[in-house]
């Protein structure tokens, strides 16, 4: 007899209603050290509140739910926007709508809290930033920056920066490295523009190597100074700077280079045994100087990727220019303009026409030479295409909270691909929402079937019967005959179909299928939306749920010896997870909304965590596969 061990998830909202019980007003929290600051930091309880508890998130390529094919798939993305100190400098929620934002993580791999002053040498990441980011599998790092003479850096800075204790080590190399595990950040971008002796010169290229001992994190030098102690930028990978580089995990070049600087920056990390995809070949995309100038210039990335084979990395700096450049976007100063804020955002990564799915003649985005990467990999899958803000907060489709607000923390799975075209207006709307404070609306103005690819995934395990849930809001009378959700797996080239007779109410539909039926041992790929519509529509898509009953197909003697138990169930806080197995497990617990909110290894038979009120789902990897099921904390 088989034996079922998973049982049926219900979906629910998680709503954060702690958060929208509290002042919401902008607190604008110091993320910046001085040289004394950094020196004399110390974990405390007035700066816990930006510790980001959400782990590094796994990612992965899907080869067959891609747009193009043969996309390399080793180049990373680091994306570094100018003065991040400036545009997410909070640690908890804003009562502010018109807040920098990014939407696009399935594109990048790092993000560099680029900035700093020469009185202002540190910069810490914001938990929210974190938080998104980790969630989405991408790297944080902050960032550590001397600054050139003429915008008043000094060597004596430098100079005490590198200071050594009485035992001859270098106290800058263990400050760093508690500052990122206590914020639970990835690492260092160092940018050292100041010209310094060659004796100062020496004690950075030792600290560099010590620092590089000490840790795995991430540690990313950028092209200034030489092992001379002059500041060169070499705009390549050479024997210069190379020092550095070999001293760090990657090498972020400056931005004055032609093609053959590239190949040159790929040739000499092979001949230092490194990958070429550990150097960044720098891209400044600011529209008013002339390097790699948004959307006029688009032959540099062709020197660097073609025809799916990449030479190095690529570093986006100074992207900022969709929130603070006016040609573009006014959206720091004018909340209303947020569409051309996030229009700014997708011509990067979209090309000019803002659709992956066409080739554009210049500029045709990132997303034309790197492959979609995603962290959305275990059921239940849910998202209410929150972007992180809006002008209200919505849950079950009315209004709980109004007025703006900004937490990047609570940003959903957000689409894979932004947007399809192909006579279709998508967009974000920030009008109304089933929950959170954004939706996606869909308008078409002629009848047809219209097919809209969404999310690439990884969901499993999928020997499951799945339910699959939207909640949409159309107008009364249009003319939409069916909504389906196309689920693609592993088994099969044709979709299963989970559809829905809307009827169009005027007001939020929440609709729900149990119908999809996966094969054995199968792997849900993407998820598509399809509409079959009569006439010109118009329709608010504010949730997509994947969810189901889980059969593990093992005997009951091997149920029963694998079997973990958890108690009390439910909680007030504590939760006790006991085994007879003494080996090893691995637990993951998640909350209903899909995010990870812990991940760790159960060393003993019995083990005890603390979590705070809410509902969760957990699983418990062991050699004999997955256990799961619901926690209740009161």
């Amino acid at each position: 007899m088989k034996t079922p061990k998973y049982l049926f998830k219900q979906s629910i909202v998680l709503v954060f209603l702690s958060f929208f019980l509290v002042d919401t007003s902008f607190a604008q929290v110091d993320l910046t050290l001085s040289l004394n600051d950094f020196k004399n930091w110390a974990p405390s309880a007035s700066n816990a509140a930006n510790i980001s508890t959400v782990p590094l998130a796994e990612r992965f390529m899907s080869p067959n739910q891609q747009i193009t094919e043969g996309l390399n798939k080793e180049a990373r993305i680091l994306y570094s926007p100018d003065g991040m100190d400036n545009w997410g400098p909070y640690v908890d929620s804003s009562g502010q709508f018109n807040l920098f934002n990014f939407t696009h993580w399935q594109y990048i791999d790092m993000l560099a809290w680029f900035g700093g002053t020469a009185s202002i040498p540190v910069l810490l990441p914001s938990k929210p930033w974190v938080d998104a980011a980790h969630q989405n599998g991408v790297k944080v790092i902050g960032c550590v920056f001397f600054a050139p003479q003429a915008w008043g850096g000094s060597e004596a800075t430098l100079s005490s920066f590198l200071e050594k204790d009485a035992d001859g080590n270098f106290t800058a190399v263990e400050q760093l490295i508690e500052l990122a595990n206590y914020y639970n950040f990835d690492g260092w971008f160092l940018n050292f523009e100041t010209n310094v002796s060659s004796s100062t010169a020496n004690l950075a290229m030792e600290f560099l190597a010590d620092l590089k001992n000490a840790t795995d994190m991430e540690l990313i030098w950028y092209d200034a100074m030489l092992t001379t102690g002059t500041v060169s930028w070499q705009n390549k990978l050479n024997v210069f700077n190379s020092y550095f580089f070999e001293n760090a995990t990657g090498m972020f070049t400056n931005y004055w280079w032609n093609g053959q600087y590239v190949s040159d920056s790929q040739a000499h990390a092979i001949s230092l045994g490194r990958s070429p995809y550990d150097v960044y070949t720098g891209a400044d995309m600011w529209p008013d100087r002339n390097n790699q100038t948004a959307f006029t210039d688009y032959s540099w990335i062709e020197d660097i990727i073609a025809n799916g084979v990449a030479k190095t990395s690529i570093a986006l700096y100074a992207t900022n220019f969709t929130f603070n450049y006016s040609p573009f976007s006014n959206f720091q100063n004018d909340p209303s303009d947020y569409a051309n804020f996030y229009a700014s955002e997708r011509k990067i990564f979209a090309g000019v026409d803002e659709d992956p799915f066409s080739t554009d003649q210049f500029w045709k985005g990132v997303s034309h030479y790197i492959p979609v990467r995603t962290a959305s990999t275990l059921l239940p899958f849910s998202t209410d295409f929150n972007l992180g803000h809006g002008l209200n907060f919505y849950d079950a489709g009315s209004v709980l909270r109004a007025g703006a607000w900004h937490n990047l923390s609570h940003q959903a799975a957000l689409p894979s691909w932004t947007f399809y075209g192909n006579d279709l207006d998508i967009d974000y709307s920030f009008d109304d929402a089933y929950s959170g404070g954004s939706c996606l609306e869909i308008s078409a103005a002629n009848s047809g079937t219209y097919q809209i690819p969404l999310f690439s995934t990884r969901l499993v395990p999928t020997t499951l019967q799945v339910r699959a849930e939207i909640a949409v809001k159309s107008n009364p009378n249009t003319p939409i005959s069916s909504i389906a959700l196309e689920v693609y797996s592993t088994s099969s080239s044709s979709p299963m179909q989970a559809t829905f007779q809307p009827t169009h109410s005027g007001e939020w539909e929440l609709l729900m299928v149990n119908s999809i039926s996966p094969a054995g041992n199968d792997t849900i790929t993407a998820i598509h939306l399809k509409i079959e519509a009569t006439g010109g529509f118009d329709l608010k898509l504010g949730k997509v749920v994947l969810d189901g009953i889980v059969f593990n197909s093992v005997s009951e003697t091997e149920s029963d010896k694998s079997s973990v138990s958890v108690f009390p169930n439910p909680s007030s806080g504590e939760i006790t997870f006991s085994s007879s197995n003494t080996k090893e497990k691995q637990l993951r617990i998640f909350g209903l909304d899909g995010r990870l909110v812990l991940e760790q290894l159960l060393h003993k038979p019995q083990e005890t965590i603390i979590l705070p009120s809410g509902i969760y789902i957990y699983e418990v990897k062991s050699e004999e596969g997955w256990e799961q099921g619901k926690l209740v904390i009161k």
